[in-house]
């Protein structure tokens, strides 16, 4: 019976590795062209997955696209992001902020002018680390819940 394996997830573990082909069929003892079909979507024996999955030292499941393992790498990346996004965000606020009160003190010091832009930047910065709170929050909520189904 044939299985169909991801074939972009072993496209992928492939490359990442900088292996060709042919590194790959031999390293699993199996053809080059099995190596081709696989990769194009064609199906595989159950033996030649596992021998996939010993060569990339991955599940089986995973080599079948069975597990979000890829979905999750992409959601961590994205948090990652989004997290340095916030940051950069607070360095720039506590930068900004502090040289217009500055700026606000030598030039008219009764006058606070700086306090309305400063206002408005604090609410987009929350509004920046509030979603990255309720993004972690629903990851951790995911992870639970894949704790519990297991």
């Amino acid at each position: 019976m044939k299985i169909n394996l991801d074939s972009d997830k072993l496209r992928l573990l492939r490359k990442e590795r900088f292996w060709s082909q042919e590194q790959v069929a031999e390293m699993a003892g199996l053809s080059l062209r099995t190596i081709q079909r696989i990769e194009n979507g064609g199906g595989a024996s159950h033996d030649s997955a596992a021998a996939l999955s010993n060569v990339f030292n991955v599940s089986t499941k995973e080599m079948l696209g069975e597990t979000d393992a890829s979905l999750v790498t992409q959601n961590h990346k994205g948090i990652n992001g989004l997290e340095l996004s916030v940051r950069i965000h607070a360095i720039s606020y506590l930068m900004g902020a502090g040289s217009m009160l500055l700026i606000n003190l030598l030039t008219s010091p009764v006058d606070w002018w700086s306090l309305i832009p400063i206002g408005f930047w604090t609410i987009g910065l929350l509004c920046h680390g509030g979603t990255l709170f309720l993004v972690r929050s629903v990851e951790a909520m995911k992870q639970k819940e894949h704790e519990v189904a297991r």
